[in-house]
């Protein structure tokens, strides 16, 4: 006869309990993906059980020791109880701690007023123990915001709007028979099931109309991240050890920073809904920039946030694949190496004739470098340009990947006026990057200018920056150009493509690619980097809000 030994005995009970452990951990992390199902179907079930007819023998024994007046405000009050946890249940799904803390309140309250106005027991029971699994649970819960942060799916939303409207529906068909009368509203009896069916119906629709009006005007819940100060930021900018161009966009004050623990790598982003886009990749430490991002998608995941970076190079997209983005082009970049730049050969020779008329005309070129104090009067000379131009337009100051018309800001990049004979006639900022010699064209106005006063302009600044030891002239994004539409591209690439071929009459793709080819540019791919799904689709258009500022402005067009 043998014997386990007991030291062997004791290790297989702490296997177990280890075991179970991980099995109990595993379980209460995936049990909000539960319990918001499970709190969406109790507010339905708690919604069908107010539009029936209640179980007489137990309003009947309740009525024995229970006023009339609180079941009539138990039935109410479960009605709007419902309804909130049919909201609430999404924030739980999400697995938001304030939607949680919401949850285990209504999941409380409903299955007091349940019993209280004569529904089935299992109902109540059904709530006391969905209140018991989400008071087990918090940390699960990670997303430390609030519920005016929640905004549900749309088909989470469809969902709801659908049970409200069938409940509804059986109620009207239950009560069909009965006539109706302004009565009926004021009927407080025990067998006044289709009274109380109307008061429900109307507490439902009540709060349903205050959820819409709460979520859209709620304020959200204030973010920690601090807005850089201008002029500090560009001298930081100008000691990273990488810092594209299109990170200065920073220094309109519109974006956020998000910034790793020992300052060397930045993130700069704009904030729209649940949206956290980022203009360009990190600037700073190369070797800090996957951490960052990693942290960047973490943190706004902690705030039940999605996060994209928009318009970023081929050299950034490893920090952006490593913490699982999906990566798609959205355009290309039309860039002049500067070193090479001449207007020799029989290809530039519409460029020359351009240069000849420009002369002509009596233009010349004016570099202001970037950190140079903007004068008062050449302020003023600037703005006419740009008000003037923005009048012509229909057009409005603009944001988040463009700059807008004002002098400190334009004081921290480099500015290029056109004169003719003397007076100002156009402008045209450029964002830059010191180290690696880099200049991206920013806004361009004109007034009362020479027909292709730009182009002469753009030939002078690349003529300019080539003597000054300046690498490239980036002359912005031609959007959607260059995508594929072939078989197996991605959707989102072929509709892209779609866009740029015939969606002529809503913006000039193809027309601005045409502009930007007479330079005879090298296109640099740029990209989108954001979750897999129609987040894509929904990152562009935040994008465009965001520099359109609002639908308004967005519908209303206007130029750059």
């Amino acid at each position: 006869m043998t014997h386990a030994a007991p030291g062997k005995t004791a290790d297989n009970g702490q296997g177990t309990h280890t075991s179970l452990k991980r099995v109990l951990l595993a379980l209460r992390d995936v049990s909000p993906m539960i319990a918001g199902p499970l709190l969406f179907a109790g507010g339905g079930f708690h919604l069908l059980s107010a539009a029936l007819p209640q179980l007489t023998g137990r309003l009947k024994s309740l009525s024995d020791w229970l006023p009339l007046g609180v079941i009539e405000f138990s039935h109410l009050a479960g009605s709007i109880v419902g309804t909130l946890m049919m909201f609430v249940a999404f924030g739980v799904f999400r697995r938001l701690q304030g939607a949680r803390i919401l949850g285990i309140a209504l999941c409380a309250s409903g299955s007091v007023f349940t019993w209280l106005h004569g529904a089935s027991y299992l109902e109540a029971i059904y709530l006391a123990g969905l209140c018991l699994l989400l008071a087990l649970s918090g940390p699960a819960y990670w997303r430390q915001t609030g519920v005016s942060n929640m905004t549900p799916a749309p088909v989470w939303l469809l969902v709801f709007v659908i049970v409200i409207c069938l409940v509804g529906w059986v109620g009207l068909i239950r009560y069909q028979s009965v006539p109706y009368s302004d009565e009926l509203w004021w009927r407080f009896v025990l067998d006044g099931d289709v009274s109380r069916y109307l008061r429900a119906a109307a507490a439902v629709l009540a709060t349903c109309a205050l959820i819409i009006i709460w979520v859209l005007f709620q304020p959200k819940q204030p973010l920690h991240f601090s807005t850089p100060e201008a002029s500090e930021l560009a001298n930081w900018l100008d000691a990273a050890e990488e810092a594209r161009p299109v990170t200065r966009f920073a220094l309109t004050g519109d974006k956020f920073e998000f910034v790793n623990e020992d300052g060397s790598a930045r993130l700069f982003f704009a904030v729209r809904g649940n949206a956290w886009i980022s203009m360009g990749g990190p600037a700073g430490d190369p070797d800090k920039f996957s951490d960052l991002v990693w942290k960047f998608r973490m943190e706004a995941d902690r705030h039940n946030a999605w996060t994209a970076l928009y318009s970023i190079e081929e050299s950034e997209l490893s920090p952006v694949l490593d913490c699982g983005l999906t990566v798609r082009k959205i355009g290309e970049s039309a860039i002049l190496p500067l070193p090479d730049f001449s207007l020799a050969g029989g290809s530039k020779s519409s460029l020359r004739q351009i240069m000849r008329k420009g002369e002509k005309e009596g233009l010349t070129l004016e570099v202001q470098e970037a950190g140079q104090p903007i004068s008062d009067e050449l302020a003023s000379e600037l703005r006419r340009v740009s008000d003037a131009w923005l009048s012509a337009h229909g057009g409005h100051e603009k944001s988040f990947s463009l700059g807008q018309f004002d002098p400190d800001f334009l004081s921290l990049g480099m500015l290029a006026i056109i004169r003719q004979n003397g007076r100002a006639v156009a402008f045209v900022s450029l964002l830059v990057d010191p180290k690696e010699r880099r200049m991206l064209v920013d806004l361009m106005r004109y007034h009362e200018a020479p027909p292709q006063t730009m182009e002469w302009s753009f030939l002078n600044i690349a003529l300019w920056g080539q003597e000054n030891g300046w690498a490239e002239l980036d002359l912005g994004m031609a959007p959607l150009s260059g995508l594929s539409s072939r078989r197996f591209s991605p959707m989102t690439s072929r509709l892209g493509a779609m866009a740029f071929d015939h969606g002529e009459a809503v913006y000039g793709f193809e027309g601005l690619r045409q502009f930007k080819s007479k330079f005879r540019p090298v296109w640099r791919p740029l990209y989108l980097a954001s979750p897999a799904g129609p987040r894509a689709v929904f990152a562009l258009l935040t994008v465009a809000l965001l520099t359109a500022g609002g639908w308004r402005n967005l519908l209303s067009g206007g130029g750059k």
